[in-house]
């Protein structure tokens, strides 16, 4: 995953200002348009529905990044920021399993041990897939009542707005990115792994994520 990669690829130098507002462009339109994350609404009914509390500040983060051909582009996040309170009852809550370097080397390994006997019995080939999700974090969804002040390039439709998705920054979007991803790999019939639990197998499709 590309999560935390905001910077570095291309450079400590200075960003260019009319690539950050394409970055930024390009980010409200994903998480606006095609997200659909945001429920717009006034100050009045954001302090009403969190029960008196403000809603969380954003900020935008934004570093160089490198495509494949070597041109340099700004990618923007816009990440809230949900500052640690002074006494943490949960912490536990905010995190995600990681897979282990293990899971990846037994993956590779079995695809190469049944190479030669698939082979010899006509049988289809194990092949290894890679795939990077765009945006993980954003596509998990919010149960809970989470209001954010947005920056100006959102002002034409709304200044505050209840999240549908979680945003960068907050909290839980991390361990709400792996109940989404486990939720909806786990309906395609895949078996979730006990010792690792970001391991699935699927034995009808004989396939292993």
């Amino acid at each position: 995953s590309e999560e935390e990669g905001f910077g570095g690829d291309g450079g400590e130098d200075e960003l260019d200002p009319e690539m950050s507002k394409e970055g930024r462009r390009g980010e409200v339109e994903f998480m606006k348009e095609k997200l659909d994350m945001f429920e717009f609404g006034a100050l009045e009914e954001a302090m009403r529905r969190s029960g008196g509390m403000p809603p969380m500040s954003t900020k935008w983060v934004e570093g160089w990044k490198n495509n494949d051909d070597g041109s340099r582009f700004v990618r923007s996040r816009l990440v809230a920021r949900d500052f640690k309170p002074k006494r943490e009852e949960n912490p536990e809550e905010m995190f995600a399993a990681m897979p282990p370097l293990e899971a990846k080397k037994l993956l590779f390994r079995m695809a190469a041990g049944v190479r030669a006997w698939r082979r010899k019995k006509r049988a289809a080939e194990i092949k290894l897939m890679f795939i990077d999700v765009r945006k993980a974090h954003l596509n998990a969804v919010c149960d809970e009542e989470a209001w954010v002040e947005l920056p100006e390039e959102f002002w034409q439709w709304g200044r505050y707005a209840e999240l549908r998705r979680w945003l960068y920054g907050m909290r839980e979007a991390a361990a709400g990115w792996e109940e989404e991803y486990a939720k909806k790999t786990e309906k395609e019939g895949y078996k979730r792994g006990i010792g690792a639990p970001t391991v699935f197998h699927n034995k009808e499709a004989e396939t292993r994520l």
